[in-house]
């Protein structure tokens, strides 16, 4: 659950622009308004798994102060949102000059607390 909130918080401070911009958004932020499009969510036992998916499809990973990727499970243990065991976890996301594209409003939800598809379902419709 711990990883599931810091994911969360993460996942809207980039959606509202609050984290620090790293080189890529930097240079189109130069150039005009730079609003998030896509936001998605790699794991994997190693870094090279939880990179994989988020860089073939071309997304940036968020950047910690310092450096690096940010692990949003480090120390978060082995009751994971996302599967037993410890796993990196890496928030990906891209980027749009185009404000029609942007994303204006984030929900999310523990699919271990007892939803159901079609709580989800009920959720997005509402």
């Amino acid at each position: 659950m711990k990883a599931f909130a810091k994911l969360s918080i993460i996942a809207a401070a980039a959606v509202m622009g609050a984290v620090a911009p790293v080189h890529p958004l930097a240079a189109l932020a130069a150039s005009g308004n730079v609003y998030i499009s896509e936001v998605k969510v790699g794991a994997g036992k190693t870094a090279d798994e939880a990179k994989k998916e988020l860089l073939e499809e071309g997304y940036t990973i968020l950047a910690q102060d310092g450096g690096g990727y940010a692990d949003l499970n480090e120390g978060a243990g082995s009751n994971s949102a996302f599967a037993k065991g410890q796993k990196i976890v890496y928030l990906g996301y891209k980027t749009t000059m185009n404000v029609s594209e942007a994303i204006t409003d984030l929900a999310t939800m523990n699919m271990r607390g007892g939803y159901s598809v079609k709580d989800y379902e009920e959720l997005m419709a509402t």
